[in-house]
This record gives structure tokens, sequence and C-alpha cells, in this order.
């Protein structure tokens, strides 16, 4: 949550003194509760099958790469505000990242709508983390399928709203350790939320929000061991 607050802060703080008059973002967040559970070391190893899932992350709305091949656009991920909690586990992606993390819209390919997260529009293959597995480090899997066609273009706000069970018909949601999936979470629901940073107050006026950004960023230093 801190690294959130922070990471939103950072964005307003660099709108205002760069004096943008307007940016949009959105906030993605995908809850679920945990089904199983093969790991036995490392952070992941306290989470229990029933254990509570939250996701999340920002896209800034104009930075994305449409596939050459397929009706799919990817949006890239702020790695900074990406938050993965598993239990009492925190996942954050590998850093540094090899390539780019990209939050991928699906509309019409070829008859049905969704999302995914990977690090290409072109294809699911899942994201690394910051956590080491036997074979490598644990990869995250996040994909919904709709068939109720429920998005009218690849433009992610023309997606803002709740996703559920409604019109899903297949999800992939959990962490990998190579070949083998080694935790699974079950979907409930995922949120797009636009986020308008509109009439931004002026720069001497942000500088008020200093010393709460550097408040959170200790708290977000102090949160997970190096």
């Amino acid at each position: 949550m801190f690294k959130r607050i922070a990471t939103t802060l950072i964005i307003v703080l660099g709108i205002g003194l760069g004096s943008v008059a307007r940016a949009d973002f959105v906030e993605v967040t995908a809850t679920g509760t945990v089904d199983f559970n093969l790991i036995s070391s490392g952070e992941l190893a306290g989470v229990n099958a029933g254990d509570a899932v939250t996701l999340t992350f920002l896209l800034d709305v104009d930075d994305f790469l449409d596939s050459a091949m397929f009706p799919t656009r990817g949006y890239v991920i702020d790695p900074a505000s990406f938050d993965l909690s598993i239990g009492a586990a925190t996942l954050d992606l590998a850093n540094p990242f090899p390539g780019t993390p990209y939050f991928v819209i699906r509309n019409d390919d070829p008859a049905v709508d969704g999302f995914f997260i990977g690090t290409s529009p072109d294809g699911f293959e899942g994201v690394p983390t910051d956590e080491p597995g036997i074979f490598g480090d644990f990869g995250f899997n996040y994909l919904v399928t709709y068939g109720n066609d429920p998005l009218p273009s690849l433009d992610i706000l023309d997606a803002t709203g709740t996703y559920d069970f409604n019109g899903l018909t297949v999800f992939s949601f959990g962490i990998s350790d190579g070949p083998v999936d080694a935790l699974g979470i079950v979907f409930e629901e995922m949120t797009i939320t636009a986020i308008v940073v509109n009439g931004i107050p002026t720069p001497a006026s942000l500088w008020l929000f200093a010393p709460l950004l550097l408040v959170l960023a200790g708290f977000v230093r102090r949160g997970k061991p190096a």
C-alpha cells in the first residue's frame, strides 16, 4: 500500500513540476484466493490455501505497444507500482527486469476479449518476479478471457470497470517455477480505474508533499529485505 501511495505521489509531483496540465493513468487491481501451494522454502513457503491475494499496478495510458500480428495492445506496467500480495508474502517484478512488463488488452482475438500480463503484446508467457525458485526466479502468470465481448476497443480507458466471473471463459492466475505450477490462485475480480490528474497544484504547493513522500519512501525501502 505504501509503495502504491508513494508512486502516485511521485507521478503527481512529476506532472506538476513539469507544468503539464493533464495526464491520464490507470490503476489495475485484481483479487483472488490461494487454491494450492507447493512451495516449501523462501517467502512463499508460509502461504496457505484460502489466503487472500491482491495485485495492483499503474499504467500510463499513452505508453503502449500494439501487436503487429494480433488485435492486442500492451500497456507498460510501472515496475515501481507493481505489488503482488499473497497471504503475508509480497512479490515485486524482477529487478532489473529483462525487457518490458506489459498489461495486454485483447479485443476480438479472434472471437474473445481479455487481458494478460507478459513481456510482449504478442503472446501470454507471464513475467519474472524477484523471488528465487528452483528453476530460476518464480514467474507470475495472469490471464482472464471473456466470451461476452465486453471491450469496444484496445483503448484502456474504454476498458475501465469491474470484471468478475460474468462471461469469464478462461483464467490463469498463479506462480510458476520453470515448468511447474507452484502456486495456484482462484480469480475473483479485477477493476480498472482511470486516474485523471487535472487542475494540478502550482509547483510551490507541490513541495508540501515532499516530507510525506520521503516518509513513504522509507516505508517502501524497509518493507522488503534486500
